[in-house]
């Protein structure tokens, strides 16, 4: 029986400190989860890739047609599977804090012309024309920010472009100026998506479910990432769909000074 008030604040004191050393301690066992699992899984997925990219040089015998379309297909997909694990601890470190923006001044075009000619095969294979539009008078497009984040999302926004257009269609990347800010955006021919479904799409663990047939199937965080990414950068997204099946995607981003 509880007789006095300091014994009520002794309890109550103690329920505090005992839950926060549980908080402590999930989270403790979370991020040793986290890393354990992104080890586990990267280091065999990397090897993977590495020796069947060996095995495509003929280092260890020649192939014939049908031996060698295989292994690539194999190894699209060990890439494929690296690109999902490194999405998940992308996500883990930004919401922890554990990702720090490292600026550098860059030139956005340049970047943005290594990213779609590193892409381009992705669209053949969907028989997709790129066309890149950049009007001649952005000779420079330079902005300071980090690099290595910035050419995810660039990636990103263009992969999934990829995914769900339509086949036989054409990816059109735009690149300009406007007031302070650099415009990039990409745009295909693909499923109307309407306002209620468009404004869920940055969400974790979100993908669109117009059309599922389109699409590679993905963890749902990639358009999440470039959110995160793009908003660390004082910058904003770009989500357009209009009805006559043309989706754009892109996003605003401060020039650098």
């Amino acid at each position: 029986m509880i007789n006095t008030e300091r014994d009520c604040r002794k309890i109550a004191s103690g329920n505090i400190s005992g839950n926060t050393n549980n908080a402590k301690e999930i989270e403790q066992k979370k991020e040793t989860f986290v890393a354990a699992l992104t080890h586990d899984l990267k280091t065999p997925t990397i090897a993977q890739i590495r020796m069947l990219e060996i095995l495509l040089t003929e280092a260890c015998g020649k192939l014939n047609e049908e031996q060698k379309e295989i292994i690539e297909q194999m190894l699209k997909s060990a890439k494929y599977m690296l690109g999902m694990i490194s999405r998940v601890l992308q996500v883990y470190k930004f919401e922890n804090g554990e990702t720090k923006l490292e600026y550098q001044t860059f030139d956005f075009k340049e970047l943005l012309l290594e990213c779609a000619n590193e892409l381009l095969p992705l669209a053949l294979d969907r028989n997709l024309q790129f066309e890149v539009k950049i009007s001649a008078k952005e000779k420079e497009c330079f902005i300071s920010a980090d690099k290595i984040q910035i050419r995810r999302t660039i990636i990103n926004l263009i992969s999934n472009s990829i995914a769900y257009a339509y086949k036989n269609t054409k990816i059109e990347i735009a690149l300009k100026k406007e007031d302070e800010k650099i415009v990039f955006a990409v745009s295909n021919s693909g499923p109307y998506i309407p306002p209620e479904t468009l404004s869920t799409l940055f969400d974790k663990y979100v993908s669109s479910k117009i059309n599922p047939g389109l699409a590679i199937g993905g963890t749902g965080l990639g358009l999440y990432i470039t959110e995160r990414i793009i908003s660390a950068h004082k910058g904003e997204i770009i989500a357009q769909s209009s009805k006559d099946n043309i989706n754009t995607f892109g996003f605003k981003i401060p020039k650098a000074q």
